[in-house]
């Protein structure tokens, strides 16, 4: 595919039509959730516009543990329709976008005893082996066949895995699920929500959102007025925030802010398995490659009661997150080996669980209609979800609108692929790209049809060397995907570029990335002088 084959709608819109238009949808919140139901609301042929104050999945939709999953973990507390629901999720997420989101096998040492503080004591907790493959093999059970490879027993730990474990874990289990990168997830959300039509706007603040006469209208920071017949509150965790502040209303559903931080560390074993520790209090911490040199460990699940606007893993979480790693290898994790920490805030439905890590992830929609307007002017706000049903919950959110669309078509997310993973004449196209590209190293192209797929074409037009790819920042990072980034992407700050569409920062040196920075600056700098 050419990049004259990519429709020209799916450059990115970065500017609102203010002339008078009302949208069929305003959305609020620019993470996998609002892009989700961005992209299902434009494809039902609704005039779409969403509006983020920050980045696109700059909170918690790129802060998540990187899994498109059923949730091993929550048949313990009986979640056995989220799980079912997740596992067929996480089939046609892998089947609409292959390669991108790939599958992982983890292992899951046995650790038979497990202390866990409970009540004013300590006690022992036991999973028998029995118990630990019933719940594999439901978990197989729940899900499509044929699809990830069945979990196994493993009778005795091979010596790949005895020797970064540590003794007493001889056995254990091996099961599939998949790993994805969850910033790009919500990029390319939003770049096919272009393509159908809708108008994406980030760095956009809204100060008020309050039902009109006719329409709903919106109010920027800047003092833009937009107008739509139906809302969408996709704001994560200021999803009670937005209804107080500023829809001046108040919140009908209790929320429960939970923080899940990760850490990264070099390489911690050359095996490309990730790893599931159980833990003493009854949470699971997951190790997992990551960007070819790193290890990603996480999560925490704490309660959180800070501000928003700033989000970071403690320093008492990463100290948990480096001993339970501890608990299970041989090698010793140091402070200085963390070289990156995010953390993320989760919005749940509240239903007065004591205890964080055994909320309900499962999301849940509270919707209001004006039953006297003839429209309706809807609002749905979004409480809960996890990142894998993000599809299945987009498409429920666009069906609570057909009060005011009556005649919406159905849900097609199931059925029309993305753009960027079509795999039709892939394979004579992926040939073709590597003989056209030969002379740029493998690891290179590798990372770009990883991040891009099909749409690598969009910033290689014309090349054939290095040269041609412009200047070079290190790492295989060049100027060519840098302006790529910025004017068919959405990225305005060299955060957005380097932590979150790609994750150079993690390969740059500082004065690299100071690089990236300041040509960001002077790009910048270049184009108000222009304006003025």
């Amino acid at each position: 595919m050419s990049e004259a084959n990519i429709h020209p709608t799916e450059m990115a819109e970065t500017s609102l039509n203010v002339s008078g238009e009302v949208y069929d949808v305003i959305i609020i919140g620019g993470g996998v959730n609002g892009t989700g139901v961005a992209r299902d609301a434009a494809l039902r042929g609704l005039r779409v516009c969403l509006l983020e104050k920050g980045d696109l999945g700059g909170a918690t939709s790129s802060a998540s543990t990187k899994l498109i999953h059923g949730g091993l973990r929550y048949l313990e507390f009986g979640a056995f329709r989220l799980v079912r629901d997740a596992l067929f999720e996480r089939q046609l997420l892998m089947k609409m976008m292959p390669g991108f989101i790939r599958e992982m096998r983890f292992v899951l040492p046995f650790k038979k005893r497990l202390k866990t503080a409970r009540g004013k004591g300590e006690k022992v907790v036991t999973r028998p082996f029995v118990l630990v493959r019933l719940g594999l093999w439901l978990y197989d059970l729940l899900g499509p066949r044929g699809v990830l490879k069945k979990s196994t027993t493993i009778p005795q730990l091979e010596n790949s895995y005895t020797s970064l474990l540590k003794d007493g874990m001889a056995r254990g289990f091996e099961y599939s699920d998949c790993i994805v990168d969850d910033a790009r997830l919500v990029i390319f959300n939003a770049l096919e929500a272009a393509a159908a039509g809708a108008v994406i706007s980030s760095y956009s603040t809204v100060v008020s959102a309050v039902r009109g006469e006719k329409y709903w209208q919106v109010e920027l920071e800047d003092g833009r007025l937009i107008e739509g017949r139906s809302l969408v509150n996709a704001t994560g965790p200021y999803v009670n925030r937005f209804i107080e502040t500023e829809m001046k209303k108040f919140a009908a559903l209790p929320l429960r802010l939970v923080r899940g931080s990760h850490i990264v560390v070099p390489r911690l074993y050359e095996l490309e398995r990730a790893f599931l520790l159980q833990q003493d209090d009854g949470r699971v911490v997951f190790t997992i490659p990551y960007e070819r040199h790193f290890t990603l460990i996480g999560t925490t699940e704490e309660p959180h009661e800070t501000g928003l606007e700033t989000v970071s893993a403690t320093e008492s979480e990463i100290a948990y997150l480096m001993k339970a790693v501890a608990q299970y290898f041989r090698r010793d994790l140091k402070r200085s080996d963390v070289v990156w920490s995010f953390a993320g805030v989760r919005p749940l439905y509240d239903e007065g669980k004591t205890q964080a890590y055994k909320a309900n992830r499962d999301y849940k929609l509270d919707v209001e209609v004006v039953e006297e307007h003839a429209d309706g002017l809807p609002v749905v706000h979004i409480y809960g979800g996890k990142i894998t049903t993000f599809r299945k919950l987009s498409a429920d959110v666009v069906d609570k609108l057909k009060v005011a669309f009556p005649e919406l078509g159905p849900c097609r997310t199931d059925v029309v692929p993305y753009t960027a993973f079509d795999d039709v004449g892939y394979k004579a196209w992926l040939k073709d790209f590597h003989e056209r590209f030969v002379l740029l190293p493998l690891s290179m192209r590798q990372r770009w049809l990883h991040a891009y797929g099909r749409r690598v074409e969009w910033f290689l037009k014309g090349v054939r060397s290095k040269k041609d790819l412009g200047q070079d920042f290190g790492a295989g990072f060049f100027e060519r995907e840098l302006r790529y980034l910025i004017t068919h992407e959405w990225a305005r700050t060299p955060e957005d570029v380097l932590w979150r569409r790609t994750k150079l920062g993690l390969h740059l040196s500082e004065s690299q990335r100071e690089a990236v920075s300041s040509w960001m600056k002077e790009r910048q700098q270049s184009q108000f002088d222009e304006a003025d």
